[in-house]
């Protein structure tokens, strides 16, 4: 499936932008539509508040844009010097 491919490659590209200070986890997602579309995220941590989740930011921008069907979600994660990896979703969505 060249698509997943794909996807997995954005989100490890897109994992490089996460902001994780506090862990040093970071994470990459991409959410396909089911029109397929693609939305991207990464982790953002803050310290004293909720850090927000990669899977999060990727459902937040797809949905601000309008979309409610959803085909399938990518994670990436790991350490941030460390080459990406799947990982589950940090929450039940």
């Amino acid at each position: 499936m060249v698509e997943l491919r794909d996807d997995i490659i954005l989100a490890t590209n897109v994992r490089k932008n996460a902001y994780s200070k506090y862990s040093n986890y970071s994470v990459g997602a991409v959410l396909m539509t089911k029109n397929g579309r693609r939305y991207t995220g990464c982790n953002v941590e803050n310290q004293g508040i909720q850090s927000i989740c990669a899977e999060i930011v990727a459902f937040c921008k797809a949905i601000s844009e309008g979309e409610r069907d959803f085909e399938r979600i990518v994670i990436v994660g790991g350490p941030k010097d460390k080459p990406a990896e799947k990982c589950l979703p940090c929450r039940i969505l």
